[in-house]
């Protein structure tokens, strides 16, 4: 809770509302798209969705700044955000830096790696010799410092595990890579990283056949209302015998201090090893 958002390559911002709203009470959560259409959508699918009370922006899920802004990785200089109305550029760090399906081309790797970098909250006096130190700790010490104010920034990239640049991107956050811009190799980001498999299902849903009945009701003053009674089920259900295909998707974490990973990872997460991307078969 009250921590600050920053979803890349938002498009609909489904996954940074998502975010924001899995967190509680968001101090803040940005969407970001290099359109200055979509941006503009971004705004209209916030006031939709949300209202204003006094200051703070009320959501569903409770009190968030959410608001939409500008960013085009292609060009560095603009790796700032810029309000879509002033475009006036604008640095900001953030405790989370998330984006879902935007490491699609092996040329955005870079400009990815270097808005994300901009954009985390690094933690002062951290150096990357500290990064393993509380390997041993508790799962509850690791929380605490996952949720702590002074904790650098986590980012959280999604993309399918069959796509090269995907893989690329873990490897060149982990290991190091070559720097088209400084013409220099540079080493791995300070912090850990990990990169955690899963089979996504992808199936049909189908519409509830229960119906939902409308009926006139008295209120306690005598005048006439009418209510929608909704059917105790969901209106939209899962059938899992219609699963049309298995994606393999590939989450991409890296802690820029190195204490926060035991918090996020559960039994049930497969780490990515180097003989998983040698079996795995790409597509593109």
């Amino acid at each position: 809770q009250h921590k600050r958002i920053l979803e890349l390559g938002s498009g609909l911002g489904l996954s940074g509302m998502v975010a924001s709203a899995a967190s509680g009470n968001v101090a803040k959560c940005v969407l970001t798209d290099r359109d200055e259409y979509t941006v503009r959508l971004l705004n209209d699918t916030i006031l939709r969705n949300t209202k204003k009370h006094e200051k703070s922006t009320i959501t569903p899920w409770g009190k968030c700044d959410l608001s939409a802004s500008i960013i085009d990785w292609r060009d560095f200089s603009g790796g700032a955000l810029r309000d879509v109305e002033t475009a006036s550029p604008t640095h900001q760090s953030f405790d989370v830096v998330l984006g879902t399906d935007v490491a699609y081309y092996h040329h955005l790797i870079r400009p990815l790696m270097d808005v994300s970098r901009y954009h985390l909250k690094q933690k002062s006096g951290t150096s990357s010799s500290d990064s393993n130190d509380n390997n041993n700790d508790s799962d509850e010490k690791n929380r605490v410092d996952a949720t702590s104010e002074s904790g650098a920034g986590v980012l959280c990239i999604v993309g399918q595990a069959n796509r090269e640049s995907q893989w690329d991107l873990y490897n060149n956050i982990q290991s190091g890579s070559y720097n088209q811009i400084t013409d220099e190799h540079e080493g791995p980001w300070d912090g850990s990283t990990c990169l955690l498999l899963y089979d996504l299902a992808v199936g049909l849903w189908e519409e509830d056949t229960a119906s939902n009945e409308e009926e006139d009701k008295y209120n306690g003053h005598g005048t006439m209302i009418k209510r929608q009674q909704r059917a105790s089920s969901p209106s939209l259900e899962w059938n899992p015998k219609k699963m049309e295909e298995i994606v393999p998707i590939a989450t991409l974490l890296h802690s820029m201090d190195g204490k926060i990973h035991n918090s996020l990872i559960g039994p049930y997460d497969k780490i990515a090893t180097k003989e998983d991307e040698k079996n795995q078969m790409m597509s593109f």
